[in-house]
């Protein structure tokens, strides 16, 4: 409990916790999917990715950001794992590509 404790204070003081320094690749996999996720439906989107002809204009955005989510949820199973799948790999670059690609539109 004093750990918990110390943790939560270290987060609120400095934006991150020893716990999440001693495994940052998984902290950082545990974090980035559900924070992507709530930019879905949001009112911004890339200009590039704005499409103005369909009910939801934002559901280009909206399928990036889910595909860098799932990206990361193979990035978590990967970190708990000795071995990588193929398939599993790609997906997880391809997240890493569209992150790096979009990093400053991830704003609300």
């Amino acid at each position: 409990m004093f750990k918990e404790i110390k943790y939560f204070i270290q987060r609120g003081r400095r934006g991150y916790s020893d716990r999440d320094m001693w495994c940052f690749d998984n902290y950082l996999a545990t974090i980035i999917p559900p924070v992507v996720r709530h930019y879905k439906g949001s009112t911004t989107c890339p200009p590039d990715l704005y499409d103005k002809g369909h009910k939801n204009e934002y559901h280009k955005w909206d399928e990036v950001l889910e595909e860098i989510a799932q990206g990361f949820e193979v990035a978590k199973r990967e970190c708990n794992t000795l071995e990588s799948e193929e398939e599993d790999l790609i997906k997880f670059r391809r997240a890493m590509d569209l992150l790096k690609k979009h990093f400053f539109s991830l704003w609300d």
